[in-house]
């Protein structure tokens, strides 16, 4: 029997133990079904934060609650994660146009984001078992702590969402041989052109590394890719 530790609030214990659960190990496959009373006996805890954390994860896109039957594990499809990269293309390049133009970004935001890259790097470095789901968090926090510095509230909480989302996509391509080569390198890009407020080599380069991963998703769906031009026009229709 686990016990969610004291610091945490009932709710947000259950959720972060069950998101790594989810997201790191092979507990629960896809399609297994997650029983409130069986968790709540697990955790030691009563049914009622088991509810509310799985609300929450539902909202993250790791379970389906079906009424009468519980919570059922799913997965995003290739088009799923496909659809998500649109979504965060054209979010966070209006969190990068904000935060140039308006000229928000700081030498205390450049350190604070530069902190979370070190320790990614100390996690690739000491390659355990848990890296991928580490990394997957530094990864979010490091997204959102950009997405914040836009002073975007609705936008914030938009990408909060996509991010958790693909949270499966990133920890399968890190567990892929050779996939975390230059992931700390391409993030300090993004802060380098944050840094010298070039705009046009921000989005270049986020093009660059969004349409291959888009090009790899649709090849696994036998899709045919999308012209990298037309996600920026779909960019300039958004910010108009």
């Amino acid at each position: 029997m686990l016990t969610i530790p004291q610091h945490h609030s009932l709710v947000d214990g259950v959720v972060g133990y069950l998101r790594e659960e989810l997201l790191d190990s092979e507990a629960y496959p896809k399609g297994e079904y997650l029983r409130e009373e069986e968790l709540a006996q697990k955790l030691n805890t009563s049914r009622g934060p088991i509810r509310e954390a799985l609300k929450i994860l539902e909202g993250e896109g790791l379970v389906k609650i079906l009424p009468r039957r519980g919570a059922i594990v799913v997965d995003f499809s290739a088009e799923e994660v496909d659809e998500l990269w649109n979504v965060r293309y054209a979010l966070e390049n209006m969190v990068y146009t904000r935060i140039i133009e308006h000229d928000l970004f700081t030498d205390k935001s450049c350190k604070s984001l530069m902190r979370i890259l070190d320790t990614v790097a100390e996690l690739i470095a000491e390659k355990n078992a848990a890296m991928p789901y580490k990394i997957s968090v530094c990864n979010l926090e490091f997204h959102l702590e950009i997405a914040r510095i836009s002073q975007m509230t609705c936008t914030v909480r938009f990408l909060y969402q996509v991010y958790s989302q693909m949270r499966q996509a990133l920890m399968r391509e890190l567990r892929v041989p050779g996939r975390i080569d230059g992931f700390v390198e391409r993030h300090v890009g993004i802060l380098n052109h944050l840094c010298q407020k070039d705009l046009e080599s921000l989005m270049q380069d986020g093009s660059h590394s969004y349409f291959t991963e888009r090009k790899k998703n649709c090849e696994l769906s036998g899709q045919t890719p999308m012209d990298p031009a037309i996600g920026k026009l779909v960019m300039g229709d958004i910010g108009t």
